[in-house]
């Protein structure tokens, strides 16, 4: 994934998007995987298309068994971090981010101890990257 071009990463995620609803687990966790390293290894392609991408990791919460919570959070650990970079830009992402991150303190509570531990780490990483961000102080009440 690291040398893909922008039509291959086009390719990629019209693939895997739609995986993150599939019923079979194992293919869930593969896609959730993929994605993260979309969004974590290009971040043009993702400021790009931040927008239904976040909307699909989103939308698949319903999906979601749990099981997979690890590899969504982990998912998540990358995508949240390079969406507080675009809220001076893109001031909608902070509803994108707000309604993850709900899920990510109920993380705290889950089953799996890495999975407890990446919510937690991700929890404090984020509060710690909003208070530096350029975000307004008014717009993050509302998160």
């Amino acid at each position: 994934i690291r040398n893909l071009d922008s039509s291959s990463l086009q390719w990629v995620t019209k693939v895997f998007l739609p995986m993150l609803n599939d019923e079979d687990p194992l293919m869930q966790k593969k896609a959730y995987r993929v994605i993260k390293e979309v969004v974590g290894l290009h971040a043009d392609y993702f400021k790009a298309h931040w927008n239904p991408i976040s909307k699909s990791i989103r939308d698949a919460l319903a999906s979601c068994p749990s099981g997979v919570g690890k590899a969504r959070l982990g998912c998540m650990e990358v995508l949240l971090p390079k969406l507080v970079d675009m809220l001076p830009y893109h001031p909608e992402a902070l509803q994108v981010m707000g309604s993850f991150v709900g899920e990510v303190i109920l993380g705290c509570k889950e089953p799996n101890h890495k999975a407890r531990e990446v919510s937690f780490n991700l929890t404090v990483t984020l509060g710690k990257m909003l208070m530096e961000s350029n975000a307004n102080p008014a717009t993050l009440r509302l998160l």
